[in-house]
């Protein structure tokens, strides 16, 4: 008997030095996990980045920092249902983290959720009111007369500590030439390059004011240079190649898509301009290769779902007299539709993802 207990004893002792270890050895992999993750974050390597942060989530689930860093990813590679859905939790488990905040709020604003990322900016600005991301992005996403008489006071409210600033002179800026004060607009957009010559969102408005004046020669100009200065994953990248096609110059933009995708080949929103250009030239096999690259990405990317759907279309219409016995061509273009229809709804429906238009977050404790 008393061998059993002494047995029983080590036993115990045992297992328990073996789940210490096992403990120990979990969170030091999760560590390096992390660590690996967050330095390829840093270097924008994000898919390198998004592998070792969902190793960190396999080991430890509910991590924040992983979780809400797997978002940014998915932001910043534009695939936005995938990055709202990570970055609602992260900010549900982090309500004070303004880096998951102002991503989350312009993720909204590209889902065209304006109250939600109108909340999400004053949210920031009310703890970080030198964020120039969030200065712009409220007044981009104030919708109605009475948002924009609100952002002008909140703006005037921050005047004393912001005047000198660039970020806040090209807020105001963009405030004016939203109204339309072009005058105004004109006058505080400069003063902001004056401030910051290397501002590529300043450059980005002064050019939209120029459309606005029919001048597309310095719209042009403007668009050009913001382009150049803007990170290569941006959509200041992305308006000069768009402008390019409005003017006619279609293979001048898809140059400039090509480099995006050749240096940034994970940046879904120029493979997605590069399928529709090759869909208007009606490049049927190029833009069918590209929408297959950005969907074995990002299975829900509304934009290419449907324009597989506008192609298979297309492809029917351009098939010339069907066959004696076959479909006649308009019930063959129905059934088309239809099963391009079932795709959304069925895509929509496995991941739970879609547009947060109406709601936002379950618990969004940015709402004001």
């Amino acid at each position: 008997m008393q061998n059993n207990r002494r047995y029983l004893a080590v036993l115990s002792v045992t297992l328990l030095i073996a789940l210490s270890g096992t403990s120990c050895s979990r969170k030091a992999k999760t560590n390096r996990y992390l660590e690996r993750a967050n330095r390829y974050f840093q270097a924008e390597q994000y898919e390198k980045a998004e592998i070792e942060y969902l190793n960190v989530l396999r080991l430890d689930p509910q991590n924040p920092i992983a979780g809400g860093r797997l978002g940014m990813v998915c932001f910043e590679q534009g695939r936005l249902p995938a990055a709202y859905s990570l970055l609602c939790k992260a900010e549900q488990s982090q309500p004070d983290n303004l880096e998951v905040r102002l991503k989350l709020g312009l993720t909204y604003f590209n889902l065209t959720g304006l109250k939600e990322a109108r909340d999400e900016a004053i949210y920031v600005l009310q703890k970080q009111p030198t964020n120039d991301e969030a200065l712009l992005l409220l007044v981009e996403a104030s919708a109605t007369a009475k948002e924009l008489d609100d952002t002008q006071q909140r703006l005037q409210n921050l005047a004393s500590q912001l005047g000198n600033r660039a970020g806040f002179q090209l807020a105001l800026g963009f405030l004016d030439l939203r109204r339309p004060d072009l005058t105004t607009a004109e006058s505080e957009i400069k003063q902001a390059l004056s401030l910051d010559p290397k501002s590529s969102a300043a450059h980005q408005v002064l050019g939209n004011l120029y459309l606005l004046r029919n001048d597309p020669k310095q719209a042009e100009q403007e668009f050009k240079t913001a382009s150049d200065l803007a990170p290569l994953r941006s959509a200041r990248r992305l308006r000069y190649a768009d402008f390019k096609i409005q003017a006619g110059d279609v293979e001048t933009a898809k140059g400039l898509l090509e480099e995006i995708t050749q240096k940034a080949p994970d940046y879904i929103p120029a493979w997605a301009r590069l399928a529709t250009l090759a869909f208007d030239q009606k490049k049927y096999a190029d833009c069918e290769t590209v929408i297959k690259r950005v969907l074995a990405k990002d299975g829900v990317n509304h934009e290419m779902l449907l324009l597989s759907g506008r192609m298979r279309l297309a492809q029917g219409e351009a098939g010339g007299a069907p066959p004696v016995g076959s479909d006649q061509p308009s019930q063959r273009r129905y059934r088309l539709g239809d099963q391009f229809t079932d795709a959304v709804d069925q895509a929509t429906a496995t991941t739970g993802f879609g547009p947060p238009v109406a709601g936002g977050c379950a618990s969004n404790p940015g709402k004001l």
